[in-house]
């Protein structure tokens, strides 16, 4: 639900919204929450970027993070790592990305 919370308020231009809806996605463990961790992320990330150039660095951050567990993806993950990339521009993720 937090998901398609935050896609709606991402579409109406509501990116603080977004940032509240997505903030559990950054401390995700279960593997039921892991389905949507990729897409809540990068809303999030984008959500930062929209919002304000002091948050810039937030978006950095988890681009990076994103880029850098996808990197060595198989299977489908290789179409969303090339798809991530490819929309942000980024070629290689951060090493050293950390998540709160």
């Amino acid at each position: 639900l937090q998901l398609d919370r935050a896609r709606v308020a991402f579409a109406m231009g509501r990116y603080q919204e977004v940032i509240n809806a997505t903030a559990q996605f950054e401390k995700t463990v279960g593997f039921m929450d892991q389905v949507a961790w990729f897409d809540g992320l990068r809303l999030r990330a984008n959500a930062f970027q929209a919002r304000d150039n002091r948050e810039i660095p937030d978006a950095r951050r988890l681009r990076g993070c994103l880029t850098y567990v996808l990197e060595k993806a198989s299977g489908a993950g290789v179409a969303e790592y090339e798809e991530v990339a490819a929309e942000w521009g980024i070629t290689g993720g951060s090493p050293t990305c950390t998540l709160p």
